[in-house]
Order: C-alpha cells, then structure tokens, then sequence
C-alpha cells in the first residue's frame, strides 16, 4: 500500500460509543507505546508514547508496516506470526524493536484485535522489562474483576509504575503486585502489556479517563 494514499484512522472519524471514547482516551493518555495498525501490518495511529519511543511524529509513522521496526532476522516470519494472530485475536511475547535513531531495544508487546471506527485493527501495547515485571499465576476460574483491581489496571493502562501507584493508593508494591497477578489469572494474561492490551479491547476499564 502506498502510504501517499493511506487513509489513517481518526478518533473523530465516526459517532464513538462509550467504549470507544474510552479507547481513544486511554490510548491518547498513556505513557506506554500504543499503536493501531490494520490488518496488513501497517500503522493506523501511534499515541505520544510510541512517537517518543520511535523519536518520529504520528505522521511520519502512520502509514508505516511494523515490519521496518523489527530485525532483519525477524521479519521473514512476521507475516505468519500475524496471521496466527488475527485467527487467535491477540498475542504477546517479547520483541527486539530497532528503532530510528539505530539503537536496538527490547520490550514485551501484546496485541488484540479490535473494532475502532468500524474498522478491524490491532491494538499493539509495549513496556520495556522495567515496567513488565509482574509474572502470572495459574489461570483462575472466570470471576469479575474487583474495584480495586480495576483500579490498578486503570492506572497500568496509563503508565504507572507498581511504585507509583503504591504510593498514589497508600499501599505497598507488593499488594499492587498481587492485585495485578490475580487480574492476569482472571483475564488469562500473561505479562502487563497482555492485560493492558485485553482490558482496553474488552472493555474491563469503565473507570479510566484521560484526566
């Protein structure tokens, strides 16, 4: 696709739902890398994050295949990882990125599939390892999330660090740690970016907003 007719996907394109207003902030707001990218892998909308991360403006970046931010060695398989993943409808793992300024670096994505605009794309959420930290437990039996760790997960969405949000609630790292192992077991998430990734494109996070 030639990126001079590439038409990107805008928050204002279409009438939003309630989900899609809260999409839209939660992307906007964040200081995790976000992008919307369409089915043929080529970005849609990057929010400050990414634009930070990549150290280019959304409009140098929409219109853009992700494959020219991936080693060469990864980018003969790219294509089958994404059509295992639109089938499935997310994934995540952990990701080599080489960005603009020629500097490699490693971060756990997560991605899943979403409708945004009456479009089918893919949210595409990064953390660096710092910010990754947390590990799943066992999945455990389907069960509402609590207030509270709705709450967190709201404020993972965002950027928060375990530290920030400890001190922001008055609670330790560690409790802010178990709240967000035991939203993974009931989300069946396996990194931070997977669940962020899941409760945005889910709908979990009625909570969030952008102020």
């Amino acid at each position: 696709m030639d990126s001079r007719h590439f038409e990107p996907l805008s928050d204002v394109d279409l009438p939003r739902s309630d989900w899609e207003t809260l999409f839209w902030a939660v992307f906007a707001a964040s200081e995790n890398p976000m992008a919307i990218v369409d089915a043929n892998r080529r970005v849609v909308s990057a929010n400050g994050a990414l634009q930070r991360l990549l150290s280019c403006a959304e409009q140098e970046i929409v219109g853009r295949s992700i494959d020219r931010s991936l080693p060469p060695v990864d980018r003969s398989a790219i294509a089958d990882r994404w059509r295992a993943m639109l089938a499935r409808g997310e994934s995540h793992g952990v990701q080599t990125l080489v960005l603009d300024r020629a500097v490699d670096t490693t971060v756990s994505y997560a991605a899943h599939v979403a409708h945004v605009g009456g479009r089918l794309v893919v949210l595409v959420v990064l953390m660096t390892a710092e910010r990754d930290r947390a590990v799943a437990g066992p999945d455990s039996p389907p069960a509402p999330l609590t207030p509270r760790e709705l709450e967190i997960i709201g404020r993972v969405a965002l950027g928060a660090t375990s530290r920030q949000i400890a001190d922001d609630l008055f609670v330790t790292t560690e409790t802010v740690r178990t709240h967000i192992r035991n939203a993974m077991a009931k989300t069946g998430t396996r990194t931070r970016a997977h669940l962020v990734a899941a409760a945005i494109c889910r709908g979990l996070l009625p909570a969030i907003s952008s102020g």
